[in-house]
This record gives C-alpha cells, structure tokens and sequence, in this order.
C-alpha cells in the first residue's frame, strides 16, 4: 500500500469519533483554562521578592499566598475534568472503532482469510487497541503541554526578550532530536507490530494443533520455532527502546545547556542593573515549565508513534475491499429451489490450475442430486459458489433465474443451508451452538428437530443438558455427535435448498441411515445437493452427477 500522508491518514479517524466531538470540545475549555491557570504564579513570586521582602510590605503577602494556592486549586479542577471529558471521548471513539474494524474484518471476502492466518487476524484486530493513545490522558497530556507551551513563550517574552531570544537559540536543536527521533521510531513501531502479529500466528496455530503437536512429540521444536519469531520482535523492541533512551537524553542535555545559558546571561544582567533576582527566579520558572513541555511533548510523542503505526495498519484493513453488497439489488423472501450454472470457471488464488473449467448444468427445483468425484475435482466449490462464498471468474450462476450477484448476500445464505463435513463448534453451551443462526425459533420446533436428530439424546447425557458449555471446536463431544448437531442447527433454520458436503463422514451407519431418511422426508419437495465419496449414501437419489477436470461427464444416471 502507497504510503498514507499524516493528514490523510488523521482525517481516516473523522467518522468514528464525529458523534463523540462534544467530549473533546467540553475537555478542550478545560485544557485551556489548565494552561493558563499557573502562569501568573511566577510573577506573584517575582512580585513578593521584588517588592514584599525589600519593602516589608507583609500585609499583602496572605491574599497573594492566596492567590497562589486559588490558581493551584483551579489547576487541578480543570485538569480533572479536562481528562474525565477526554476519557469519555477516548472510550466511546474507541468502542466504535472496535466495532467497526470487527464489522469490517467480517464482510471481508473469503480470499483474503484463505490467505491469512487466525492468529494473525486476530493480533491485527488488537491493533486497534494502541489507538487509543489518541483519545487517552496521554493525548490530553500533549494537548495541555503544547497549549502551556505557548503561553509560557508569550509570559517569557514580555518579562525578557533577550533572554528569550537566547532560549529560541535551542530550541531548533529539541525540536531536530524530536523530529528525528519521531520517524525512526515510527518505522521500528510498525515493524514491531508486524512481528508481534506473526507471533501471534504461530501461537494460534500451535494452541491449536497441540494434539498433533503432542502426539508426534515435537514440543521442543515448535518452542524453538516460536522463540525464533519472538527473539526478532525483541531485537527490534530493544533498538526502539535504545533509540528512545538515546532521543530523550539529548533533549535533557541540550535542556540543560539552556538553562546553563540562561543563567550566565542572566547573571549578567543582574551585574548591569538591568534585572533583578527576582525577576531571574520568576524567568527561570517559566523556563523550566517551557523546557518540561518540550520534555514531555518529545517523549511522549515517542510512545505516540506506536499508536500511529497500529493506525496506519488499522486503515489498511479498513481499506481492504468487502463483499459488495451495493449493486445486488434483488431482495428474496424465498428460493425455490432452481439452480443453474452457465458455463462457469473458477480459480482459487495463487493457484495455476481452474477448478472449474466452463462447468454447465441445470438443478430444477425439488431435485435431489449426488454429485461424486475425487478430491480436488470441485464438489464443496460448487456449494462456496452457490452460496457466493466466492465469484466465478467467468460463467454466470442463477437461483430461481435470477442472477447470483444481483441477489443481496443475506438473502443468499439465509434461504440455503450447508452441512458441511468439518462443522463449526463455538465454545459456548449447547443450546447457543443449536440456535446459532436460528435464534427466534420456537420450543416446540426445536424439541422436534432435537427428537428428530437424536441431539436430545447428547443432551440428556451431558451434565446441565442444552445450558452446557462444549468448549472450544466442540472438543467434550465426538465427531459423530458433532455432526448431529450441526444437522440440527441446519434443519432449526428451515432453509429452502440443502446442500449436503460429505454429511454423513463420522456418523456410524445406523445413524447414516437416519440422517437420510430424515433429509428425504423433511426435503422431499427441496432442493437438495449432497457431496459424497461413499456410495453406500446415494440410494434413493434422483440422480448422480460425476464431476472430473472441472466439469459434470456423467448426468442422469437413475437410482
């Protein structure tokens, strides 16, 4: 991706936090009031060593000891509600940028998760997470140094312009360290991030694989693998940090050599007459405050950087192309069951080779079709395409002789349900797993599915029955009740057309037999569509369609 430009990039962040602006302007008066509220102090203190003491003008020193302690309580009231304002701003514009990232990441098309591993998606989604060092005390911390900045100049100027004209002497030098610093940290923050999200990835897919891991006996190597990944993110955390270190001590020198310059000038102008002690401490007061600005407007800039580098790699999943939903115009309440493909090929990326090549055919609605052939001929890829999982690259697919991809994406899925062989488990309870994608159905018609699946069975063997939790992939039940749950959670959203992919692979055959005859009962007016390689599952189907090289060679074969 080109690289984004600063503002650009900032006005990517408009229309997640435009609804929460009030915060930031209520947090802004405060910010305000905040830099303001100390600066007469030091004229106060330059007042009572210039006049109070010599004079022993002592009855006026309580109200300006008052005065003081008044500014000091002003302070911490405005700072206090400046970052409770900016907290609320902080929190609700993350939230809604979480949102929208997750949002995005879903509707992201099947390619790019072929692509990309969990683990590694993940860690990008928490990448959202540093951005919020935007909307943070940190950022509240900037604004009110930066505004007291300003003004410290403004008060030293009109107590020494020499002196001040000494003080901008050196001030090139800290904002060069700042500057310099700021863009090699920038580019070392997102290489880190990019690292850590690797990292992640092994993680993930180690976690998950531990059976495998375990029963091959390769813990030590899989360590070593991952320490390898992370020694190289911890190689580049410590050159951040080393650069850091390095930037921060030059500001504190050259801030030293400021107020060393300030004092020797100073001490001048006190031996001439021309200042006085207590305008010196007055001045030194407000150098101090401006060079503590600059201090804190560097170093925390630094730590800044790590949140603009997880920004741009949040914009570049926001920029990601989504399954377009904007030109399917056509809205389906309900499919009837007809099916075409014409003339249709399809590649999956990175791959030379199509796995349909011009593939023609013609499902009428209430068919049940077997379609048969080796692995890797194309079966499941039918059903990805049927289900606009994926676009062919040529041909044109219809339902109901409406084209595919005029249909809207909901609609599609909605109407069609897939039983598929590796079937998803959430680690939830059981009830939640069943009622996934049919979350409004009735009792009466869930205890029928249930009796009808024998999940009621799995149910009554397990400790709380459908409130109990299966963990993660499933992993307290078997893969033959599994696979009755997910026929279940398929037959609970009453779709129009089933698709069937190896549907029976870990059923025993009693339970192989009930499935299908119960497929054949609740469908027999359906379309229904099975993927199988066992020919002991095709009894009692219209037709059997054998695919080879891309393409059906053998249709209408009677059973």
């Amino acid at each position: 991706m080109k690289k984004i430009k600063s503002l650009v990039l900032a006005s990517k962040l408009v229309p997640y936090i435009s609804k929460y602006l009030k915060y930031f302007y209520i947090s802004s008066i405060f910010m305000l009031l905040s830099s303001v509220a100390l600066l007469p102090i030091p004229l106060i203190i330059q007042y009572i060593l210039n006049n109070v003491i010599p004079k022993y003008e002592l009855s006026i020193l309580p109200i300006l000891l008052i005065s003081i302690i008044i500014l000091y309580i002003v302070k911490s009231i405005s700072t206090t509600l400046s970052r409770y304002y900016f907290s609320l701003f902080d929190q609700k514009s993350l939230l809604n940028i979480r949102k929208s990232l997750i949002q995005k990441v879903l509707h992201l098309p099947m390619e790019y998760f072929d692509n990309a591993d969990t683990g590694y998606i993940m860690a990008r989604i928490d990448e959202a997470n540093k951005i919020g060092s935007f909307f943070s005390v940190t950022m509240s911390n900037i604004v009110i140094g930066a505004l007291e900045t300003i003004f410290t100049i403004v008060m030293m100027f009109t107590v020494n312009i020499y002196l001040t004209l000494l003080v901008f002497v050196f001030i090139p030098f800290l904002i060069w360290i700042s500057t310099a610093a700021s863009k090699s940290i920038r580019n070392t923050s997102k290489r880190l991030l990019e690292q850590n999200a690797l990292v992640s990835k092994d993680m993930q897919r180690v976690i998950s694989g531990v059976s495998l891991i375990k029963t091959v006996g390769s813990e030590d190597r899989e360590v070593k693998s991952i320490h390898n990944q992370m020694a190289k993110a911890s190689q580049t955390s410590i050159k951040q940090s080393l650069r850091m270190n390095i930037s921060t001590e030059g500001l504190a020198f050259v801030n030293n050599a400021l107020s060393v310059a300030v004092l020797g000038l100073a001490t001048w102008l006190i031996t001439k007459r021309f200042f006085t002690v207590g305008t010196y401490v007055a001045y030194t007061s407000y150098v101090s405050r401006l060079t503590s600005n600059i201090n804190l407007l560097g170093t925390t800039g630094y730590s800044m950087q790590s949140a603009y580098s997880a920004l741009e790699r949040v914009i570049e999943l926001e920029m990601l192309t989504t399954e377009d939903d904007s030109q399917r115009t056509v809205h389906i309440d309900k499919i009837k069951g007809n099916i075409m493909f014409d003339h249709v090929s399809f590649c999956y990326n990175g791959s030379a080779h199509p796995v349909l090549n011009g593939m023609a055919f013609n499902i009428k609605q209430g068919s049940h079709i077997v379609i048969m052939g080796p692995n890797g001929a194309g079966k499941s890829t039918i059903f990805k395409l049927i289900l606009a999982l994926y676009k062919p690259q040529k041909g044109v697919i219809k339902i109901d002789g409406i084209d595919l991809n005029l249909i809207h994406l909901s609609d599609i899925r909605n109407r069609i349900g897939l039983i598929g062989q590796m079937s998803i488990m959430f680690n939830d309870t059981l009830r939640n797993n069943l009622c996934y994608a049919a979350a409004d159905v009735s009792e009466e018609f869930f205890n029928q599915v249930m009796k009808e699946t024998h999940v009621d069975k799995i149910a009554d063997n397990l400790p709380y029955g459908y409130d109990t939790p299966i963990g993660e992939h499933g992993v307290r039940l078997s893969g033959g009740q599994i696979q009755r749950i997910a026929i279940a959670r398929t037959l609970l959203c009453k779709p129009d057309v089933l698709l069937l992919d190896e549907p029976t692979k870990f059923l025993d055959v009693e339970a192989k037999k009930e499935l299908l005859s119960l497929i054949k009962q609740r469908f027999k007016d359906k379309t229904c569509i099975m993927v199988t390689h066992n020919k002991d599952d095709i009894a009692g189907w219209e037709e059997v369609w054998e695919i080879r090289d891309g393409n059906i060679i053998t249709t209408n074969i009677s059973l």
